[in-house]
Formats: C-alpha cells, sequence, structure tokens
C-alpha cells in the first residue's frame, strides 16, 4: 500500500468509524481496525487523533464543494447554473449514510470543536461565495447585501432539507425544498422593507 493510498484508506475508514459510533466514539484503534491497518501507520501520517477526524472532514468538505462548484460552471445561463448548484448538494451519492452523517456530525461538532468549526466555516463561506456570484449574475441591479441575505436564506432551508432527509428518507420532500430555494433566488428581489423568508412568498 503506497503511502498515499494508505492515508486515504485512513480516512476512508474513519467516515465508517464516525457513521457508526460518531464522533466523540471515534478512536485510533477503532479507525485501525476498520481500515486494517496498525497504529504505527495512523501515527505517521497523523498526529493523533484530532488530526485524523479534522483531515476526514476537510477531504469530505472539498468533495462537497468540488460538486458544488462543478455544477455552478455549468453551461447555460444564470438562472440555469443557479439551479443546478441548489440541486448539487442533494444527489444521492451525498445523501448516503454515510455522507449525510458525515455532514450531520460536522455540524454538531462544529459547536464545540474550533477545528471542526474551521472546516465547516470554511465549507459556509465557499457555498455562499458561490451562490452570491450567481445570484449577481442573476440579478445585477440588486445590492450585494440584499444578495447575501437571500443566499443565506436559501443555505437555511437547505440545512432543513438535510435533517428532513435523515428523518423521512424523503425524496419528494427533498425535491419539493430545492424548489422552494429555487423560487426564492430566482424571484426578483424585493430591496425595500424587511428582507426574510416571507419577502419571497
Amino acid at each position: 500500500m503506497g503511502r498515499i493510498d494508505g492515508k486515504q484508506s485512513i480516512l476512508d475508514a474513519v467516515v465508517t468509524v464516525i457513521a457508526r459510533d460518531g464522533v466523540e466514539g471515534t478512536n485510533l484503534r477503532s479507525v485501525a481496525i476498520e481500515a486494517d491497518v496498525s497504529l504505527g501507520l495512523i501515527g505517521y501520517h497523523f498526529s493523533g487523533k484530532q488530526a485524523v477526524i479534522t483531515a476526514t472532514f476537510a477531504r469530505a468538505a472539498d468533495q462537497w464543494i468540488e460538486a458544488a462548484e462543478t455544477a455552478s460552471a455549468a453551461p447555460g445561463d444564470p438562472a440555469a447554473r443557479v439551479k443546478a448548484l441548489l440541486g448539487s448538494p442533494f444527489e444521492m451519492q451525498w445523501l448516503e449514510p454515510d455522507q449525510l452523517t458525515l455532514r450531520l456530525s460536522l455540524w454538531t461538532a462544529a459547536r464545540t470543536n474550533p477545528h471542526l468549526a474551521a472546516v465547516d466555516d470554511a465549507l459556509t463561506t465557499r457555498y455562499h461565495d458561490l451562490l452570491c456570484s450567481l445570484l449577481t449574475a442573476l440579478h445585477p441591479q440588486t445590492p450585494a447585501q440584499h444578495l447575501a441575505e437571500i443566499s443565506a436564506d436559501v443555505m437555511t432551508i437547505q440545512a432543513g432539507i438535510f435533517v428532513h432527509w435523515s428523518r423521512a428518507n424523503d425524496r419528494r420532500g427533498v425535491d419539493r425544498g430545492i424548489e422552494r430555494c429555487l423560487r426564492i433566488a430566482l424571484r426578483p428581489p424585493q430591496v425595500e422593507g424587511t428582507v426574510g423568508l416571507s419577502s419571497y412568498g
């Protein structure tokens, strides 16, 4: 097993262990057993439990945002690209149990773990910036602050969609949620008055 393959196998094993035992229940011995590697190999690649867990979430975040970037760069007008971007997090590969548990675990652990909070903040910022750039192309006359608020509202709904899927395994509900996000993003913004979900109908 090469060094790169060995490192990726360890991270793959961490995903499985987190899905089974949770972040707090994950330990290096369980990871070593799952990856079928020695503790020494884990120690060669990572300084400890926190480092390997942070690397696992960082790799997942990179995969999620790379999928979003690919979707946002798809051919078409800004509206089509917004639709592709909003749907990208909910492709079935990202809703599989291990991936879904990883995302929900990141949100939970980030509240008390500064290393994971940094991973979550970077992911959120990158996705928010992608969406804002498309909203700017779609609504060029709208102030940036207003578009940022629309992006934040959409992302709040998207977080709820992930939770709904984890509870109900309801694809139709997921698709309705995506359509709701799309309506908010595509509707010409009303700058006057209070900005909030009620502003978008």
